[in-house]
C-alpha cells in the first residue's frame, strides 16, 4: 500500500469514527448476537412533513401464536456526542400509572388489544423496557448550545419513525409493538431541582422521557434514553421484553383479543421491513 494511500485509509477511519457510523454498527452487532432480526439505515416516510427519512437501527423478534403473529419493534437512533453532554430535565412528580407503563407504547390495533389486556400483570409492569424510573424526564437538550440540538433532533427522529412504522400495521393482522430508543455515545446527565429547590446535576447512564409530544397517538411518546455503555444493559431489557410479549399462550392471546383459542386466522397480506 502506497503512503498516500495508507494517509487516505487513515483519513477515512477518522472521519467515520468522528460522524458516529460505528455507534451504529455496535448497536446492530449487540442485537444480532442475541438473535434479534436487524435492519441498518432502515427509510421510513416522516408523517410530518411526507419526506422520506432514515432511521439508523430497527430491531425486531417476532412469534406465531396459534395462527396469529406478534412482532416486537425496537426503533433505534444512534449519536455520538462526545463533545457536547446531553441533559434530561426530570421531575418526580411525572408519572404513569402502572397500566399506563405497558399499553402507553405506540402498538397496531391488535397489538393495543393486547398491551390493553395485561396492563396490570406485573409479568409485563416489572419486565425489561416496561420498567420506568421513579424520576422521568420531560425535556432534553445538548448543552453548550451552537448549531442544531442534536438531542431534540434525534428524540424527535425516533419518535416519527415509530409513528410511521406503527402506522403501517393499521390494518396489518399481527399484534405489533413498538418501542422508541435512543442510544448516544457520550455523557447523559440529569437535571431536576432538590426538596430545597436548588438545581441538581449529575451523569446517568440512562434515563426515560415522557415526551408530551403526542407523536404516537398516546398523551406521552415514552422514549429510553441510554449510554452507549449501557449498550449490554438495553439489549437484555430489549430481549425480556420481548420474551414476555411471546411467552403468551394461544387462550391468553386468543382471549386479549376477543376470540376463543383456535379461530384466529391470519387473512390478509403481511407487512415486512
Amino acid at each position: 500500500m502506497t503512503k498516500h494511500n495508507q494517509d487516505l485509509k487513515t483519513k477515512i477511519a477518522s472521519w467515520l469514527e468522528m460522524q458516529g457510523y460505528p455507534v451504529e454498527m455496535t448497536v446492530a452487532r449487540a442485537f444480532r448476537e442475541r438473535r434479534f432480526r436487524v435492519h441498518q439505515s432502515h427509510f421510513f416516510t416522516d408523517p410530518n412533513t411526507s419526506k422520506s427519512r432514515e432511521i439508523d437501527v430497527l430491531v425486531t423478534r417476532q412469534g406465531d401464536i396459534d395462527g396469529r403473529i406478534i412482532r416486537v419493534v425496537f426503533v433505534i437512533e444512534c449519536k455520538k456526542s462526545r463533545d457536547k453532554p446531553w441533559i434530561v430535565f426530570t421531575d418526580s412528580s411525572i408519572r404513569l400509572a402502572d397500566s399506563s407503563r405497558v399499553y402507553h407504547w405506540a402498538a397496531s390495533p391488535f397489538g393495543q388489544k393486547l398491551l390493553t389486556a395485561f396492563a396490570n400483570d406485573p409479568l409485563f409492569t416489572e419486565t425489561g423496557l416496561f420498567v420506568i424510573p421513579k424520576r422521568t424526564g420531560y425535556a432534553a437538550t445538548t448543552a453548550f448550545g451552537g448549531g442544531k440540538d442534536r438531542a431534540y433532533y434525534a428524540i424527535s427522529s425516533v419518535a416519527a419513525a415509530t409513528s410511521a412504522l406503527a402506522k403501517l400495521f393499521c390494518q396489518a393482522p399481527l399484534a405489533a409493538v413498538f418501542f422508541p430508543i435512543v442510544v448516544l455515545d457520550g455523557h447523559l446527565f440529569d437535571c431536576h431541582l432538590d426538596l430545597d429547590g436548588k438545581t441538581v446535576v449529575e451523569e446517568v447512564s440512562r434515563s426515560v422521557l415522557l415526551w408530551r409530544n403526542p407523536v404516537v397517538a398516546m398523551p406521552h411518546t415514552v422514549i429510553h434514553l441510554v449510554t452507549l455503555s449501557e449498550l449490554n444493559s438495553l439489549v437484555d431489557a430489549a430481549d425480556k421484553t420481548a420474551c414476555g410479549l411471546l411467552r403468551l399462550n394461544a387462550e391468553q392471546l386468543g382471549r386479549a383479543l376477543g376470540r376463543p383459542s383456535g379461530v384466529i386466522k391470519v387473512d390478509a397480506p403481511m407487512i415486512d421491513f
